[in-house]
């Protein structure tokens, strides 16, 4: 349990630089929306060049990839926090945890009728 403390540090600094503009949602900061120099901006920031990403970055989009990752590091640091006796932070693991995998949340944010499938929300 000597990592708990820096996974729990880690996690809190991912669930507050990565905010996205809706509630429950996550966005990868950091990309250019004025460079001329790529067609399609990249989103360096979540590691991979990820595509399709929105042409026209703004600070409305949010991404389906990052959204699920925090889902399930909440699950883990929930369970983790739950081992680790953390009654103090537990109520706030457990709010996470309840609105990052709240599934009807998900569709509202990236669910495509017309294409079945999740997707980032952004400018195309």
């Amino acid at each position: 349990m000597k990592i708990y403390p820096r996974m729990k540090l880690f996690y809190n600094w991912m669930k507050t630089i990565q905010k996205g503009p809706r509630i429950g949602s996550f966005q990868w900061q950091g990309r250019n929306s004025t460079t001329n120099l790529e067609l399609n901006p990249g989103t360096t920031p979540s590691g991979l060049d990820d595509y399709p990403r929105a042409s026209h970055p703004s600070k409305d989009e949010y991404h389906v990839d990052i959204k699920c990752w925090m889902a399930m590091s909440s699950n883990v640091l929930l369970n983790l926090a739950i081992l680790a006796h953390d009654s103090d932070w537990l109520p706030t693991i457990t709010a996470d945890q309840q609105l990052f995998n709240n599934l009807t949340l998900l569709d509202q944010l990236h669910w495509s009728e017309q294409s079945h499938g999740y997707f980032d929300y952004g400018y195309h």
